[in-house]
């Protein structure tokens, strides 16, 4: 964390994987990489994710400059994390 913005220093990218239902096979038909340090504290930041066509998928074909999701980020801080030096957690460590 940026001590002086409170917020994240760096990206921190991730994977989102889309799959069919279970019922359908649970396929793989698509993935996104975006960064999950995007965000707002407090409010939600809409980001558009488009979908790349997975690997896996032989089933469905993906429109890769129109197949999308909207995805809201919201920051906000875990209890207990500032404002108590010192103090242990209620859920293990210190």
């Amino acid at each position: 964390m940026d001590p002086i913005t409170n917020m994240p220093a760096k990206e921190k990218i991730s994977k989102m994987t889309i799959c069919l239902d279970k019922q359908m096979g649970g396929t793989e038909i698509a993935e996104i990489n975006f960064n999950m340090a995007d965000f707002k504290m407090n409010e939600y930041k809409i980001l558009r994710l488009y979908l790349h066509k997975s690997n896996a998928n032989n089933m469905i074909e993906v429109n890769e400059d129109e197949t999308y999701l909207d995805i809201g980020l919201k920051g906000t801080m875990a209890k207990g994390i500032m404002g108590r030096s010192g103090a242990k957690s209620s859920y293990g460590g210190s």
